[in-house]
């Protein structure tokens, strides 16, 4: 079995890591700082060693270089995983440690994976470069060790400056937010564990019978569903607060539509139709942004028509000439529609500002972080409300172009 030895300095991100790989099939090694990677590391001699930066007795740039100098552990691919050194110069110094990959967070599992599987079949094809550090004068590696630590001591005051502006500025905001995160986790979660309390009740009266598969299959939907709601709020919670980094891709928009649907599908008495034309030309964004976006407009619509009604999503493209350049552009209009009750006129100039809602409950992020998403990809979106005849909102995203 293939084992990894990683080191960090926090325990929820060994947990999360830890039960990553070992649900990966990796034999699984871990250690809170570099000096305890560094000795587990001359024990064990693990197939890959995987090592955050910023750790408190050795931090990652010291043992990535105590490695290179170790004739037995030279060998090793050593790959860093890092998100607080996220300057190229930082990643520039890592690799010329001798790195061979420099991972930023956040990632998707699957394409952190997926690299871990690069580096490990690279090494055993003897395709990556010798473990030997290019950075071999002390001299050399001090000044660029010590500039990336100036870097981010630099970025922490920074950040911290920043940080007091905003608490100082922004308190009852921070007040409202956080009362509404705890609000609004706390149904699903509360619901989530009332479930679990009645699965562990099935179990421990019925050992030696046939388990009631029809209740447990419910309840497992139930936790599906509030699962979900719980992850939307953390995501554009997530959106919110942090600067979004959008690798774009070709995607269709029926898949995206299709995956919101089976992880939200619509509540009892409300119907989804779909409107789109064959041969749809897909869109280049991000999907996940661009899904969790959309996501946001189903769950209002859900959220809004609480006695039934219906969903509409009709798709079609549109030449666009851009009042700049006079150049025409291929863009893919989405209209989301909803039947429910609408909104106040003068509700609407305020419908996308973080932390504005007319619900009883609710952050009041959705909307704000949709708007943010679809402009970080390139789009553009309106809304349109009639008192009594639904909502609509028209979003407009460009199309993927041959090059």
């Amino acid at each position: 079995m293939t084992k990894i030895l990683f080191a960090d300095d926090l325990e929820t991100n060994r947990y999360l890591l830890r039960t990553l790989l070992a649900a990966s099939g990796y034999e699984v090694l871990e250690a809170s700082n570099g000096v305890e990677a560094l000795d587990l590391a001359r024990r064990e001699r693990p197939d890959l060693i995987l090592s955050d930066i910023l750790m408190p007795q050795m931090d990652g740039f010291t043992l990535c270089r105590e490695c290179q100098r170790d004739e037995t552990l030279r060998s090793i691919p050593f790959v860093f995983y890092t998100a607080t050194y996220t300057d190229p110069r930082d990643e520039e110094l890592a690799l010329g440690l001798g790195a061979a990959r420099f991972i930023t967070k956040p990632i998707e599992n699957e394409e952190f994976l997926a690299t871990l599987r690069e580096v490990l079949e690279n090494h055993e094809r003897g395709q990556l470069p010798a473990g030997r550090s290019t950075l071999e004068e002390e001299t050399v590696f001090y000044r660029l060790y010590n500039e990336a630590l100036v870097r981010k001591l630099e970025d922490k005051m920074i950040a911290l400056e920043e940080s007091n502006r905003a608490l100082a500025s922004s308190e009852d905001q921070l007040r409202r937010l956080a009362s509404g995160v705890a609000h609004e986790l706390r149904n699903p979660l509360g619901v989530i564990h009332n479930i679990a309390y009645h699965l562990q009740q099935i179990v421990s009266l019925s050992p030696q019978t046939p388990l009631p598969i029809d209740h447990i299959q419910e309840y497992l939907k139930m936790l599906e569903r509030e699962t979900q709601l719980a992850v939307n709020i953390i995501y554009n919670l997530l959106y919110h607060t942090s600067p979004l980094e959008t690798k774009v891709e070709s995607v269709l928009l029926a898949s995206l539509l299709h995956r919101i649907l089976e992880r939200l599908p619509a509540p009892e008495h409300v119907r989804v139709t779909l409107s789109l034309p064959d041969h749809l030309p897909p869109i280049r964004v991000n999907p996940q942004q661009v899904e969790q976006a959309l996501s946001n407009l189903f769950l209002n619509a859900y959220e809004a028509m609480p006695a039934g009604g219906e969903v509409s999503v009709i798709s079609k493209e549109l030449l666009v000439t851009d009042d700049r350049t006079q150049m025409t552009e291929p863009w893919l209009l989405i209209t989301v529609c909803d039947t429910g009750p609408g909104i106040p006129p003068e509700n609407l100039p305020k419908l996308f500002e973080p932390l504005f809602t007319t619900k009883p409950h609710g952050i009041g992020l959705g909307l704000a972080v949709t708007r943010k998403l679809i402009e970080a990809n390139g789009g553009r979106i309106q809304v349109e409300s009639t008192p009594g005849r639904g909502t609509t909102f028209n979003i407009m995203l460009p199309i993927a172009t041959e090059k």
